[in-house]
């Protein structure tokens, strides 16, 4: 996403961007924004956290701030939007559903790394075999006879 000094520098052949900000960096929009001084003088405001930057976005009308909303999650590929009436005042968060996920499955030792967690080896390697195992012909033997026992069985009539 581009931004500009001004607004007509957006229309003009020769205005230039100012910078940009990766969307595929985004991790949070939240309306209104926290910076209660711009609410006031800019009521259609809200905060886009992008790595270790928070911006602060503002819109002409509540549809065009739904909109923009709506088009930075799409194009973040993970942000769901959530709406509430807290006090009579509408507030717009977002979520990341994928990051509750990693962070419960890196909890439960399932993340990619295989470490840390209660349920994961902790990085320690190969878990002890605990009493005598069958060897794997026998598993494979045992496997079948389970499977030939589970098959239906054919009637004869006789």
């Amino acid at each position: 996403m581009s931004y500009y000094a001004s607004e007509e520098d957006v229309y003009r052949e020769d205005g230039d961007e100012i910078g940009t900000i990766d969307v595929g960096t985004v991790s949070e929009l939240k309306y209104p924004t926290a910076d209660a001084s711009v609410i006031s003088m800019y009521p259609y405001t809200f905060d886009m956290v992008a790595g270790e930057r928070v911006w602060c976005l503002g819109a002409k009308d509540q549809n065009d701030l739904e909109s923009w909303m709506r088009a930075i999650c799409q194009q973040t590929r993970r942000l769901v939007i959530n709406v509430d009436v807290v006090d009579g005042v509408k507030r717009i968060t977002t979520t990341n559903p994928k990051v509750k996920l990693e962070s419960r499955l890196e909890f439960y030792g399932k993340a990619k790394s295989g470490k840390g967690g209660k349920g994961g080896k902790g990085g320690k390697g190969k878990k002890k075999k605990i009493g005598g195992g069958r060897g794997k012909r026998a598993s494979m033997a045992a496997k079948q006879a389970s499977m030939a026992s589970l098959a239906p069985k054919e009637e004869t009539k006789e």
